[in-house]
């Protein structure tokens, strides 16, 4: 069965589709999983076994027409669309490419998906669990406490990895509300040095500025990635992360490294992407439109988190 997956989106979003990647493969070894992904998020598959080819989607009409035609002639027994809303490029890419069934989301009466994804993920909460589901319009049921750790060169796995004495501080997030500003971000790092333990603060490149600016005032050491598959391992053997609202959660939940999170006070998004590490600690903030809290609250979150994680 030749099954082709759209998940265009960010990082976070394919972080989350792993595990629906991953079963669906070891789901028959008849299995022959593609993936259309966008330009932002495509590289966290770079290194997974568990997808046989990956195509990216390019809004270029001189790149996107003969992909599109490509992807046609590649005959699909399945073409799934595991969002849990409308998009209309998956509409159109849906309905031009060729497939026996198409699972995806369903608006109104008519639609290019015969079957939809809101019949089986009603009962879920988180995003991941949500994406998850989709898989049961095949016949298989799916196991959600399944992690699927993000493989990157010389991977090794949780079993033999040993945990490094650092932590991580991240300051970026998917859009600025979300992000550290320069005041908490330092509070952070002043803090943790001030108990002399070892920290690699991490940036998206649209905050290297701010990063370096960080790193001279706490003599912090900046860690050195030039794409998302770099920070993997660091993540992966880290003590544990203290992260802002992003995609750096969702990393840790695959290699089940604890997390610290700090995030915009808004209730359904805390509970669709809550941490999927074990050891887990939410910071809400005190604002719903940035990420605000007093001193006195940062310090004993980051306290009971280094309890947690000793």
């Amino acid at each position: 069965m030749k099954i082709l997956v759209i998940r265009l989106g960010r990082i976070g979003d394919m972080i989350l589709s792993t595990p629906l990647l991953s079963q669906l493969k070891n789901s028959s070894e008849n299995v022959f999983i593609d993936v259309l992904a966008s330009i932002d998020n495509h590289s966290v598959l770079q290194f997974a076994d568990y997808v046989d080819n990956v195509f990216i989607f390019d809004k270029n009409p001189l790149k996107l027409i003969p992909l599109l035609m490509k992807l046609r002639k590649r005959n699909y027994d399945v073409i799934i669309d595991p969002k849990d809303h409308y998009s209309t490029e998956s509409y159109y890419i849906a309905g031009l490419i060729k497939a026996e069934k198409r699972i995806g989301f369903v608006k109104g009466e008519t639609s290019v998906f015969d079957d939809n994804v809101a019949n089986y993920n009603q009962d879920k909460t988180h995003f991941q669990d949500r994406i998850l589901s989709t898989i049961k319009a095949l016949g298989i049921e799916p196991d959600y406490s399944l992690c699927v750790p993000l493989k990157y060169p010389n991977y090794i796995t949780d079993k033999q990895i040993l945990r490094e004495d650092y932590y991580i501080v991240n300051i970026s997030a998917s859009n600025e509300s979300k992000s550290l500003q320069f005041e908490i971000a330092k509070e952070i790092l002043d803090y943790l040095n001030s108990k002399s333990i070892k920290v690699y603060l991490l940036s998206a490149p649209d905050h290297n500025d701010l990063a370096q600016k960080l790193s001279v005032a706490t003599k912090t050491e900046r860690a050195v990635t030039k794409s998302i598959v770099d920070t993997f391992p660091l993540i992966h053997k880290a003590k544990g992360v203290i992260t802002a609202d992003t995609s750096v959660v969702h990393i840790a939940g695959t290699y089940n490294t604890p997390v610290m999170v700090l995030s915009k006070s808004i209730e359904r998004e805390l509970h669709k992407f809550a941490p999927k590490s074990n050891i887990n600690l939410v910071l809400k903030s005190e604002s719903k439109e940035m990420i605000q809290v007093t001193k006195t609250k940062l310090q004993e979150s980051i306290d009971a988190f280094l309890e947690l994680t000793n």
